[in-house]
């Protein structure tokens, strides 16, 4: 009895629970947390960090994506200090497609582990391919 009880709590507490947010929706949210506008005007979304296993992918990976900040279809995310990868180019910009995140929030989402490109396309994520040597020059 006693035993039925608590499995019949579990299940109670379970079904009251939030839905799962999917991932293009946890993305969509970490973006309001730091900007207002409309967030299905981006296709593609960089992450610029300081995790993974090439250092020196993400260093030339972030030099090279600098130039297309000007794009209103590109979300930046710029997470860390920078103190091993130069995000010099990103610091004192105030764009409506940039977030800085020095606290490195967007990696609690779990996604993938280094800089990453995000693509998206009615309200879903296409493809999330993370930046290593073999594909930092594409």
């Amino acid at each position: 009895m006693k035993t039925s009880v608590i499995l019949l709590l579990l299940l109670l507490l379970n079904s009251c629970s939030e839905p799962q947010l999917s991932t293009y929706e946890q993305i969509e949210s970490f973006y309001h947390r730091f900007k207002e506008g409309n967030f299905e005007r981006f296709s593609r979304i960089i992450v610029i960090n300081e995790e993974g296993t090439c250092i020196n992918c993400n260093n030339l990976f972030a030099r090279n994506q600098a130039e297309n900040l000007s794009k209103d279809s590109v979300l930046f995310i710029v997470s860390g200090y920078g103190t091993m990868v130069d995000i010099s180019a990103y610091v004192d910009k105030s764009s409506p497609n940039l977030i800085l995140d020095p606290k490195n929030e967007f990696q609690k989402l779990n996604l993938k582990k280094g800089c990453s490109i995000i693509e998206i396309a009615n309200h879903k994520i296409k493809s999330i391919t993370t930046i290593n040597a073999k594909n930092v020059r594409n």
